[in-house]
């Protein structure tokens, strides 16, 4: 979990949108906006990313897709969409977040994947029962 505060902090600190570390060292960073910067990453970088932790500004389901396929063990999200939740989730990749987009609302807090489920299961519930 060392590497995942190290990209944390360096995402914050440098102003990028995507940090890399793995063995306690940077193994890549960008600014580069979207997807972009993550298939410039494993372009560079290919089978050095299995193992590796992940820090983004935005992580949406493309994102959390190429985590998966790309052997990432952690990530970090100062902001996620409900899909890649989902996905990160069912690969077993433990995430954190600074900010979630909910049914066109944001959720301020700092939440790691087993709260998240619990919240999950009971936003869902009250959204299927009209209480949103």
């Amino acid at each position: 979990m060392q590497d995942l505060e190290l990209a944390k902090l360096e995402l914050k600190q440098k102003a990028l949108s995507l940090v890399v570390t793995k063995g306690g060292k940077t193994i890549f960073e960008t600014s580069l906006p979207g997807v972009k910067g993550f298939i410039q990453c494993i372009k560079e970088r290919g089978k050095e990313l299995d193992g590796a932790s992940v820090a983004d500004r935005v992580v949406g389901k493309p994102i959390a897709l190429l985590c998966v396929y790309s052997g990432v063990v952690h990530v970090f999200a100062a902001l996620i969409s409900m899909g890649a939740m989902k996905v990160l989730d069912n690969a077993s990749i433990p995430f954190q977040l600074l900010k979630m987009l909910f049914l066109a609302f944001w959720i301020q807090a700092e939440l790691t994947c087993v709260l998240w489920k619990s919240l999950y299961r009971i936003l869902i519930a009250q959204v299927r029962r009209g209480k949103s």
